[in-house]
């Protein structure tokens, strides 16, 4: 995807989705490919957008999946 771990732990479920046609992120965890809205802090500062492979797309379906049954918030 190209994000460093501290850009990738910033993001928030709300950052995931997929891009309408101005290219800004609806959020959508179904969608295929996954889109990700990060904010680039290294060298010049920026939005960006990038997609999660279908595995890290997998990683995070999981994730929120075992969150909510265990009552976690997310």
């Amino acid at each position: 995807t190209g994000l460093y771990l501290a850009e990738l732990l910033r993001v928030r479920l709300g950052d995931l989705g997929v891009l309408d046609t101005d290219g800004d992120v609806i959020p959508d965890l179904e969608a295929e490919p996954l889109a990700v809205r990060f904010e680039q802090r290294r060298g010049r500062v920026a939005e960006r957008v990038t997609f999660l492979s279908f595995a890290a797309r997998q990683a995070v379906i999981d994730e929120v999946a075992r969150r909510r049954r265990e009552g976690m918030d997310v």
